[in-house]
This record gives structure tokens, C-alpha cells and sequence, in this order.
């Protein structure tokens, strides 16, 4: 029995009534992630392959890429590769089941290979490749596999008497199933006479039973009164098949090699997930239980197997009379020896179809931007290895699962309290259904508009997951308020029919001065419209329990309340109620998101760094850093712009203190290589399902340069979650490579403290504080070195204009400086690079925008507040002016004259006419 495995399970009584389980279906991600294990623990006890199972690993993942771009790097061909990478998964399932294989004397713990379908009609070929191959994989639980044509059938004579296991596939007959087992003897016959020992010899006979059922039960579906007849094809062959097997076996010609150690030919029931979706799942298996057989399946039926199969009864030869089934199908019309001549054709033609498409798609692969980022990496290995070695050493992994906050500080204060997010599924899976219900409230209500009022952590990933599932939202529109500026505000109220909004008020803490001026002005406008007794119904929150924001919402009858698990810091919140429920609210499958994310979080547990994306992400950025290439530039495909953003203010609030050296760029103009200065990680993330043609060729362009990228590419939406989840344990990963606390953000506050003193002294003397004198534009730029970056610090109500604007002086920094540029909207960048500027490396010069403080012909009343919001929107930039101050950084502030456009404009003049510091 397999250790750990239940004697109850479906598959154990199976075994116990002699029949054996192997599972179809090997890959990088089953061997390394534990469920080959878990497989093996519950009673499988072989495994097999082929060419389209392969395929279809490459082409669902991406955990051959790394292995693919070393063995292009070392120039193996497309074959060569595929090889490579197989023959490993096959040693290390063939070392997994050696236990099993020793424990059942050399009857079972086998895995399949199979030769190359361009050999099925060469005997010599055959016999040749597979003596290749088992010497080259060199595990004495392999068994080859080769096809029961005719020249197959000749091989397996030859491979058995060289004492090579063998397994032959497609039998869809009862004659060829004879020819194989006489062939299969013959061998055995062969070995003794040459001296060989027939009991280190294994073979098996793989009969398929659901094609021919499909293939059979097509013709029957024609032929009127036939419909008796549907389904029992295949069981039938087989079970003339079995009692074959039994008078073969029993046979004086075979009793005679027994005595000399020989072992049974058994037969494999292969092809045993049902194909008429009328049939129960575990058909197969329930019907062709019996003794000296195997039983091989996908993993998917294993676990329909393991769930709810029945084991009840079991074939013997002597209790069934298959053979008038098959002749009551043969009145029918129906040729049974050309269907299954045909289905071996078919097979035969699926498999050389199958290998084809494996070599294209390694073919594809090689020349993926994926495979080219690897190699791009490759010729910095020295700089890169020392951080893989401390995360080995130093147990990074297993650490950050044992919630050992030394990873990041001495003092647990505000890490262990806030590590929830790393079991991010078994937190919210219970609690979609709740999202979704809520979700269809609302849909039947007369909202047709949602307003997001949140900042920071809580904002970012529902715009995100706004963008990238646009083309599935449903009618409602959706907006997003994350500035005090009193345009934008307005912008957002004069977008929207009051009575028919529904309002999320979004924050952790439930005190956020910008959340609860949102609050205020809002509730006021729909009070006035519809009544002060309704108004709540216009409301939803989500915040953390016992906040003042949970209490506020219970006292003035909210709609709904969604109290997230305090352990889940603000900006590791993505996939918690504060992304979900807003996204939830637009028509996204939110449920998808999270089904997704298991699978990285299953990675991110791996102790083996080829497999665990996140953690080698980690160790990637985090080397380049520490080498002075700092500057983490993000680009993005056209869904995921957003994506730079969100990942932007994760790393800079997480990593921008106490020595943190990674510096976040999004949105930054993509440019020619020769723009760009030698401090730059590039990490380009791309939707396959965008036009990415054109970034492609510019990020080609930064590899052929010789710059390093990290290449990341969705295949879906769907697969946002995980990306997300990757990108929080990376964050986490990096923190413990540095020893930085990534759970809090010390120096936020320093800037909404002076906001507050501002907005207190206005409130008192009815004016801000006067502003600290900074550096001209000129005098900002004289003082630029070498691996400094510029960054935008804009307290303006964002255009599309001003936005391009803003790219064109970036771009105008880029060549002429050759520094990094980010740019960020006030009092938005406050809660996510905010903290970077002010604690991060001193390599900033910060160009604050503002518009004069004599400008109130936009002013915007917040009622109750004792200020509006052009007041706290000064307050604030102010606040952020003496924050940067107080910390020396160097920082100008340009006042707009004219338009907004116009005075970048004149910036940008300004810019030109520096001399570049020597």
C-alpha cells in the first residue's frame, strides 16, 4: 500500500482486488509541487505520457521556459530541447515511484516513455531509440513505449528479449491484443534462450476503451434499434480482451517461463475518461476492475475516481459472455475490425500531430520575448546568484510560511498582525458567495452607477481589475475618487445621476482625512436629494472591525458593511474585500480571480527557486538593486497600464525605507535603448490577448541591447489574482533579502501630520501655512548626478492632456539626462511613493505642481468639514513640500501660470536649456 493512502479509498479497494492505478500525466508542475506525492499517497503507483500531454504542459505554463532558455543559450535544437526537458521529468517520476517498483518485485511503480511516432512503421529504428533512450534515462522502472502496428509489435519482441521494458499502445482489437501477447512471449523465450532473467522484465498491453466506444457508438446512433447497443462496446472488447489474457497466461508455453521468473504481460486500461457526457465519469473504471490489470487515468478522473467511485464487482473470465454483445453490435451493420483499424491510424496520426505541434510550440518558445528576458538575465548570473544562496540559506521561504517576523524586524509590531494575505484564497473563497450575492442585490436595484471613495491600498486594485476585464463589465458605470482635488471631485459629481449611485466608502483604518471629506460631501448631496432618511441606502463600506468608518456606517444605516480581516495590510489588500467587492459591483467574475490565485500561492511555498515564480522574481530584483541597477521600470501591454501603477505603489511603500534600494518607474515613455542610463531592471507584463506587436519590438530592441528583463505574459484576465498575489510575496521575499520592514509606512505619515497643522491653522487664521523656500527648476537640475530619477509631483485635476504633456517632458528628461522619470497625482501618490520619496534612497528631484492658492474660482465646500477641498488639497501639497524639505531632499515647486499644458511646456524649455551636470 502507498504511504499515507486510506484502505477504504476507491483506489486501494481496486488494488486490493488486484488491479493497479497509474495516472496519465506528467509534468514540471506535478513533480515539483507536491502532488505527485500526494498522488502516490493515495495510491497511484505508475505513472504514463505522450506527445500531446507534454504539449499541452509546455503550452498551460511557463515552468519549462527558464530550462528552455538555458538550452538555447547552449544552442540544442528543437528536438534536442524537448528531450532535455522530458527525460527529467521522467527521471524524477521513475525515482519517486522506485519504492513501489522495489516493494512489488519489479510488477509495478513504472513510468512511460514513448518513442517518437516517426518510428512507428521501423522495427530496427524502433529497437535502436528505445535502447538510446533507456540507457540515457538510466532508471530501471522505465518502460518504453511503442505502438501496436505491426513493426511496434515486431520491436516489442526484440526490446523484451534485450530485456527492455515495454509498454505497447493503441490496441483498440482483440487480434492485435493477441499479437502483442504472442509477441510479448516470444521475447520472453528469446531472453531465456540468450541467458537472459525474464523476471527483471515488465510489460504491459494498453487496450483503449472510451475512442472505441465514440468511434462504434457513431455508426450505432444511425441504425435504428441500435440504441441498446450504445456504450458497451468497449467493454466488451476489453473483457474478451481479459479473458485472453487469462488463457494466455495460464498457458503451458507461459507456466514453462514462469518457473524461470517471468512475468504477466498485464493489460492496461487505457483511454478511460468517458466521452458521452451521459455516462458516468468513473464508467470505465467501475466496470473493468480485475486481477493482474491496470487501470491508467487523468488526474482529473482520479479525483472523480477518489470522490465517488463504486467498487462493487470485478470481471473474471468465467462469468460474463462478452462475445454475444459484440456480435449483437456486429447485426448492426457495423464493421468492428475497420473501426479499430481506423481508430489506430487515428491514433497513430494524433500523436505525429501532437509531436509536431510540441516541437512548434518549443520552436515558438524559443523565440518567445519570454525566453529571450531569460537569457537577457543570464549573462549577469554572478550578480544574481548570491541572492538565490541567501534565500536558500537563510530559509527565506519556509520562514515567511512560519510567519517569522525576524525576516523583516526584530519587533513582531505590525508584521505579524498583518501576514493574512499569504492564505488569501482560504480567507475569501467563503466569502464570495457573499460578494456575489450582494452583487445581485444590486443588479436589481435602479443603480446605475457606482463611486469608489478610497485612497491608496484600497484603490488601486479595483481601477485595475476595472481595466483589464472592460470588455466584460456590465452597463453600470463605474467611477473612482482618489483626489482632494476640488475639479476632480467635481468632475466625478457632475458624471453621475445622485438617486441612482450607489456609494463604496473604502478604508482600512476608517479615518482617512480624504475618505471621510469624500464621505461628507456626498452624503450631503444625496441627502439633499433624496431625503436624509434614504440616504444610507446609497451607501456601501468596507473597512476593518471597530473602526470609526464600521461605526459611522452602523449609526447612519449603510447598505451594507464589508468588515475585512484586520490581519491584511492596506496594500496587500488587493484580493480581499477591498478589490473584490467594487469589482464585484461592476460585473466581474470575482470568484475567477480567486480560483486563480491557488496556484500561485501553491508556487510560492516551492523551496525549489525554478518553480517559485514569486521568489525568484524576488531575487532577481533584489540582486540588480543591490548593484546600483535600481530603477525598476515597469512597462505594461495596454490592459494592464493600471497594473505599473498598483505595482508602483506596492514596492515603494513597502520597500522605500531603512536602506531599500529598488525604485519603482510606471509609465514612464518606452524609448530607444540609447535613452536610457545603465541603472535600469526592465519588467515588461503583457496580456496575450492585446495587440502587444509594437512593445514587443521595443522591448526586443532594450534585450538586443544588452539591458536585463524580466518578461511576464497573462494569458487571461482570469489570471490578474495571481499576478497580483505573485507580485505581494515577491515584495515580501525582497523585504527579507534586505532586511526591511515591508509591513509598515513610517514616513506617510510625517506627511499628513504637516497637511493636518496646515489645515488647522487655516481653519484658526483662515490661511495655509506659508510654504518652505525650495530650488528653481535650473538650480534642481544642476544638481543632478548620475543615477538620480526626476519625479512629478502633480496637484492638479487629471487630463489626458496634462498626462501627455507630462510624457513629453519626461521623455525630453530621458534623453538628455538619461534619468528615470515617474509622475504621480496629488494626494493619491501620498499613499504609495509618497514614502519612497521621503525615506527611500536620496536619489529624487521632485517637481511639485501646484496652482496658486489665490485660485478659488474652483472651490468645492465640504459640508461640516470647516474647509473645502481646494483647502485640503493645498494643505496637503504644502504638507508634502515640508515633508521632503525636512528630510533634505532636493525638490522645486513650479506654480501653473496660463494652462497646466502651457506652464510643462515652459518647464520643459526650462529643462532643455540645463547643461547636463559632467
Amino acid at each position: 500500500m502507498a504511504i499515507g493512502a486510506s484502505r477504504n479509498s476507491p483506489l486501494q479497494k481496486a488494488q486490493s482486488l488486484g488491479q493497479s492505478i497509474w495516472c496519465d500525466d506528467i509534468s514540471r508542475n506535478l513533480i515539483k509541487s507536491g502532488r505527485l506525492e500526494d498522488l502516490i499517497s493515495r495510491g497511484v503507483t505508475g505513472l504514463t505520457t505522450n506527445p500531446t500531454i507534454f504539449e499541452k504542459a509546455l503550452n498551460a505554463t511557463h515552468d519549462y521556459d527558464l530550462d528552455i532558455a538555458r538550452l538555447v543559450a547552449s544552442g540544442k535544437s528543437n528536438k534536442d530541447i524537448f528531450e532535455e526537458l522530458s527525460i527529467f521529468d521522467v527521471q524524477k517520476v521513475a525515482d519517486a515511484l522506485m519504492e513501489i517498483y522495489t516493494d512489488s518485485n519489479y510488477t509495478d511503480g513504472y513510468v512511460s516513455y514513448e518513442l517518437s511516432p516517426n518510428l512507428a512503421d521501423d522495427t530496427a529504428a524502433s529497437v535502436e531509440e528505445a535502447l538510446r533512450l533507456f540507457s540515457l534515462i538510466n532508471r530501471p522502472n522505465l518502460m518504453i513505449k511503442v505502438p501496436a502496428t505491426s513493426s511496434g509489435i515486431e520491436a516489442l519482441r526484440k526490446l523484451i528479449s534485450l530485456g527492455i521494458n515495454t509498454n505497447v499502445t493503441l490496441i483498440f482489437n482483440v487480434d492485435t491484443y493477441e499479437a502483442v501477447v504472442r509477441s510479448y512471449l516470444s521475447g520472453l523465450e528469446d531472453l531465456v534462450a540468450n541467458g537472459g532473467d525474464p523476471s527483471k522484465v515488465f510489460s504491459v498491453a494498453s487496450f483503449f476503451l472510451a475512442r472505441v466506444d465514440a468511434a462504434i457508438d457513431g455508426v450505432l446512433k444511425a441504425k435504428k434499434g441500435a440504441a441498446g447497443n450504445l456504450n458497451k462496446s468497449a467493454i466488451s472488447n476489453a473483457k474478451i480482451a481479459y479473458q485472453k489474457f487469462t488463457q494466455h497466461f495460464s498457458s503451458p508455453e507461459f507456466n514453462a517461463l514462469k518457473l524461470k521468473g517471468a512475468m504477466v504481460q498485464k493489460p492496461l486500461w487505457a483511454s478511460t475518461a468517458t466521452k458521452d457526457p451521459g455516462l458516468k465519469d468513473t464508467f470505465y473504471f467501475e466496470e473493468l476492475i480485475a486481477e493482474s490489470t491496470v487501470m491508467t487515468m487523468p488526474e482529473g478522473l482520479l479525483k472523480a475516481v477518489l470522490d465517488h467511485a463504486q467498487v462493487e464487482k470485478v470481471i473474471s473470465p468465467d462469468s460474463i459472455d462478452p462475445l454475444k454483445q459484440i456480435s449483437e453490435i456486429k447485426k448492426h451493420g457495423v464493421d468492428i475490425e475497420a473501426v479499430t483499424s481506423d481508430l489506430l491510424a487515428a491514433g497513430l496520426e494524433s500523436f505525429a500531430k501532437s509531436y509536431t505541434e510540441l516541437i512548434t510550440t518549443i520552436d515558438r518558445k524559443r523565440h518567445s520575448l519570454n525566453i529571450k528576458g531569460y537569457q537577457s538575465l543570464f549573462s549577469h548570473s554572478q550578480i544574481l546568484n548570491p541572492a538565490y544562496k541567501q534565500i536558500e540559506q537563510e530559509n527565506i521561504i519556509s520562514r515567511i510560511w512560519s510567519h517569522d517576523h525576524k525576516l523583516w524586524h526584530e519587533s513582531p509590531r505590525e508584521i505579524i498582525d498583518r501576514l493574512g494575505w499569504l492564505e488569501i484564497t482560504k480567507v475569501m473563497t467563503p466569502r464570495i458567495n457573499e460578494i456575489c450575492s450582494f452583487a445581485h442585490e444590486i443588479n436589481q436595484s435602479d443603480f446605475d452607477y457606482v463611486v469608489l471613495l478610497a485612497m491608496g491600498g484600497s484603490a488601486f486594485a479595483p481601477e485595475l481589475f476595472s481595466q483589464i476585464f472592460k470588455a466584460t463589465r456590465n452597463h453600470r458605470k463605474f467611477y473612482m475618487l482618489d483626489s482632494t482635488h476640488p475639479d476632480w471631485v467635481k468632475s466625478v459629481s457632475e458624471s453621475i445621476v445622485l438617486e441612482k449611485t450607489l456609494f463604496i466608502v473604502s478604508s482600512k483604518s476608517g479615518s482617512t482625512i480624504e475618505v471621510d471629506s469624500f464621505y461628507l460631501y456626498f452624503r450631503d448631496l444625496i441627502e439633499q436629494h433624496v431625503g436624509s432618511e434614504n440616504a444610507g441606502k446609497h451607501f456601501v463600506a468596507i473597512t476593518d472591525t471597530s473602526t470609526p468608518l464600521a461605526q459611522l456606517a452602523k449609526a447612519q444605516n449603510f447598505r451594507k458593511v464589508f468588515l475585512n480581516p484586520e490581519n491584511i495590510g492596506g496594500r496587500f489588500s488587493c484580493l480581499s474585500f477591498f478589490g473584490l467587492v467594487p469589482s464585484a459591483l461592476q460585473g466581474i467574475d470575482v470568484k475567477s480571480i480567486i480560483t486563480n490565485v491557488e496556484t500561485m500561492i501553491v508556487k510560492s511555498k516551492l523551496e525549489d527557486l525554478e518553480l517559485n515564480e514569486p521568489a525568484r522574481l524576488a531575487a532577481t530584483i533584489a540582486a540588480f538593486s543591490a548593484q546600483g541597477i535600481d530603477k525598476l521600470v515597469i512597462i505594461t501591454s495596454p490592459s494592464l497600464s493600471t497594473m505599473g501603477v498598483w505595482t508602483e505603489q506596492l514596492i515603494a511603500e513597502s520597500l522605500g525605507k531603512e536602506g531599500g534600494d529598488v525604485i519603482p518607474i510606471a509609465g514612464e515613455p518606452l524609448l530607444d535603448p540609447d535613452s536610457y542610463g545603465n541603472d535600469r531592471l526592465f519588467v515588461y507584463i503583457k496580456l496575450a490577448t492585446d495587440d502587444n506587436k509594437s512593445k514587443d519590438l521595443q522591448v526586443e530592441k532594450l534585450m538586443d541591447s544588452g539591458n536585463p528583463v524580466i518578461c511576464i505574459e497573462l494569458e487571461g484576465p482570469a489570471q490578474i489574482g495571481a499576478e497580483l498575489y505573485k507580485w505581494e510575496f515577491a515584495t515580501a521575499v525582497i523585504g527579507a533579502l534586505k532586511h526591511v520592514h515591508v509591513f509598515n509606512q513610517p514616513d506617510v505619515q510625517a506627511a499628513k501630520d504637516f497637511a493636518q497643522n496646515g489645515l488647522n491653522f487655516y481653519m484658526k487664521e483662515g490661511q495655509l501655512i506659508k510654504a518652505p523656500e525650495v530650488l528653481s527648476v535650473v538650480d534642481l537640475f544642476s544638481l543632478a548626478k548620475p543615477g538620480d530619477y526626476v519625479s512629478f509631483l502633480i496637484y492638479l485635476s487629471q487630463t489626458s492632456s496634462i498626462d501627455t504633456a507630462i510624457n513629453r517632458i519626461r521623455e525630453v528628461i530621458a534623453k538628455k539626462f538619461k534619468l528615470a522619470t515617474s509622475a504621480g497625482y496629488g494626494p493619491r501618490y501620498l499613499h504609495s511613493t509618497g514614502q519612497l520619496h521621503k525615506a527611500g534612497p536620496n536619489k529624487g528631484l521632485f517637481i511639485q505642481l501646484v496652482e496658486p492658492d489665490s485660485n478659488s474660482s474652483n472651490e468645492v465646500d465640504i459640508s461640516g468639514a470647516g474647509y473645502s477641498f481646494r483647502v485640503l488639497n493645498n494643505a496637503q501639497a504644502n504638507g508634502d513640500l515640508i515633508a521632503l524639505v525636512e528630510q533634505s531632499r532636493r525638490v522645486s515647486r513650479v506654480f501653473i501660470a496660463g494652462t497646466p499644458e502651457q506652464t510643462i511646456e515652459a518647464l520643459s524649455n526650462q529643462v532643455l536649456s540645463v547643461n547636463v551636470p559632467s
